[in-house]
């Protein structure tokens, strides 16, 4: 659009000159010549600047997330899975000073079911878009049950 309008203005241009070159007439009949030119009147002469398309509005910004929040379920999920291998880690505890309690075996089997769907959970938050904050937590609290499991084995 923008060229579209230079090139008609440039055109008006060319025709304008070629007319005055020529010894074309105007409006009042009046003959101008190449050297009459600086002595015609100023409306006749004066050549119109394009006019400058407006700015283009500068897009809004989107609405920054907090980085610094962390949501409840995030939270909670995390909260679990450090309890579960607290849990876990208090188990294997127990076994080393009794293997063959019927209590540690039935926790135990217990532990089994339970730790394959902590571990889906913990792993689901993997896919998601955390939160710096989120993020801190995730990997604190990761680290955090490393460190209880490498305590035992």
């Amino acid at each position: 659009m923008k060229i579209g309008r230079q090139v008609l203005i440039v055109a008006a241009l060319v025709g304008a000159l070629a007319l005055v070159g020529c010894g074309g007439s105007n409006d009042s009949g009046t003959k101008f010549s190449v050297d009459d030119k600086a002595n015609a009147p100023q409306e006749q002469v004066a050549e119109s600047a394009p006019e400058p398309e407006p700015a283009p509005e500068p897009a809004p910004e989107p609405a920054g997330r907090d980085e610094t929040y962390v949501r409840p379920e995030f939270a909670q999920a995390m909260q679990d899975y450090e309890d579960f291998y607290r849990s876990y880690v208090d188990l294997l505890l127990l076994m080393e000073k009794d293997p063959t309690a019927p209590e540690v075996m039935l926790q135990l089997a217990d532990m089994t079911a339970k730790e394959a769907e902590i571990a889906r959970s913990f792993d689901a938050w993997d896919d998601e878009d955390l939160t710096d904050a989120e993020l801190a937590l995730y990997l604190e609290t990761h680290a955090h049950v490393m460190e209880m499991l490498a305590e035992v084995m």
